[in-house]
């Protein structure tokens, strides 16, 4: 494992790792200045880390553009020419890529528990959260999934896009996407119906109120199984129908 992330980062230059990390750094900088919303510690800073459109911008930008890049980079290596057919090339690249979109999640969560240390002075307390009858630390384990699972989805969905497509194609994607998180948040009161779920992806990954907890998992899954459908979808369409625009 370790050899492969070796070798993965020989395919992407230092400017880029830098910007990476520094695009990272910046979205998680909000969190320093944010007050939770129930009491200042830091399973409720790292849910609004988490879930807060500043640090998911940069965090999905991050991947996006890298996506692109390390694509780019493979196919430029002749990476391509080692494999017997299309699939399995396509298999390694989704592989490299996805060991990119962990490395970052990895950086991402180093710096939300960096900056949500700081904005709370060190405090660490398990308390109850304040949607539902949880503690917080369930409620940030809950989050922490959705996110990983969101962006890992988003990722996949982008990467087949961008063999689907030209770049220029999937930067428009990527804008679309990027979109959804400046639109404001409409809701009548808590969400108790899969029928009164956000519709744009980027409301998705927000902690809103749901009537119940079950409820809000049983969103979360459907629309992870949404996602995974576009992705299963331009899959078939990369493998079996190749034609670039």
């Amino acid at each position: 494992m370790f050899k492969e992330f070796k070798n993965l980062i020989n395919l992407i230059n230092a400017k880029t790792i830098i910007a990476t990390i520094l695009i990272i750094f910046i979205g998680s900088i909000p969190a320093i200045f944010m007050d939770s919303l129930l009491n200042a510690n830091l399973f409720n800073q790292l849910i609004n880390c988490f879930t807060i459109n500043f640090h998911l911008i940069f965090l999905i930008l991050s991947i996006s553009i890298n996506i692109i890049s390390l694509s780019s980079e493979l196919k430029k290596s002749n990476i391509i020419l080692r494999h017997e057919n299309y699939q399995e090339y396509l298999k390694f690249s989704l592989k490299k890529n996805l060991m990119y979109v962990f490395l970052s999640l990895i950086i991402s969560f180093f710096f939300c528990i960096f900056t949500s240390l700081i904005s709370v002075d060190f405090k660490i307390e398990i308390i109850p959260y304040y949607y539902y009858n949880i503690s917080n630390l369930t409620y940030f384990i809950f989050t922490l999934i959705k996110t990983v699972t969101f962006i890992n989805l988003i990722s996949i969905i982008i990467f087949y896009f961008n063999q689907k497509f030209k770049n220029k194609t999937t930067l428009l994607l990527i804008i679309l996407i990027l979109l959804t998180f400046f639109v404001p948040v409409k809701l009548d009161g808590k969400i108790n119906s899969i029928f009164k779920m956000p519709i744009l992806i980027g409301h998705w990954f927000y902690a809103l109120p749901y009537s119940s907890f079950s409820l809000e998992i049983l969103v979360f899954v459907l629309q992870s199984l949404i996602l995974l459908l576009i992705g299963l979808v331009l899959k078939y369409l990369t493998i079996y129908n190749k034609k670039d625009i």
